[in-house]
């Protein structure tokens, strides 16, 4: 296990988890959404490369249209 802060919040996940799969075991969809990866923004074609380590931050920002 690792912890990571996922939104500002501490989290402890599994070791050895991509974005992507972790965006997966939380059912966030991609669409509309950006990933914050330690202060830089990851494009969603990054998601699988990447692999969550001990004291990693992750923002998950999500668009919505108002009116």
């Amino acid at each position: 296990m690792i912890r990571i802060k996922l939104n500002g919040k501490e989290e402890e996940i599994e070791s050895n988890i991509s974005i992507s799969d972790l965006l997966k075991k939380q059912k966030i969809k991609l669409e509309g959404v950006f990933i914050g990866y330690n202060q830089s923004i990851v494009r969603q074609t990054q998601l699988n490369e990447i692999i969550l380590k001990n004291g990693d931050a992750l923002e998950i920002i999500r668009i919505t249209a108002g009116g």
